[in-house]
């Protein structure tokens, strides 16, 4: 291990109802490539993808307002966000379509 930089990974797993809907989203909409999936049997699947570069931010209160306004138009968000940055937001947005997927992120 690296001691000057012992962290080496950050995950963020996200339980999905739906599990097909969810890969179709993060996966097939946003275009992060599937880096290994496992199935257990049942169910009891995952898909792992690789998101480019992660940061944690650590934001006082007064710092999440800032933030709010900017990235959600002042709409108080949860108190963890997840956030992707894409290379073209406009084309992404109109090319999201709810008829082409049968759940939209916030319910996956």
């Amino acid at each position: 291990m690296d001691e000057n930089k012992p962290v080496l990974q950050l995950r963020v797993v996200v339980e999905a109802e739906d599990f097909d809907a969810a890969v179709r989203f993060y996966r097939d909409a946003l275009g992060p490539p599937e880096r290994i999936a496992y199935a257990q049997g049942g169910d009891d699947r995952v898909s792992i993808l690789e998101a480019g570069r992660a940061t944690l931010e650590i934001a006082s209160p007064d710092h999440k307002k800032v933030i709010d306004e900017i990235e959600a138009g002042g709409q108080e968000s949860q108190r963890i966000r997840l956030a992707f940055e894409v290379t073209d937001s406009e084309g992404m947005t109109r090319d999201w379509s709810p008829r082409e997927h049968a759940s939209s992120p916030s319910r996956c």
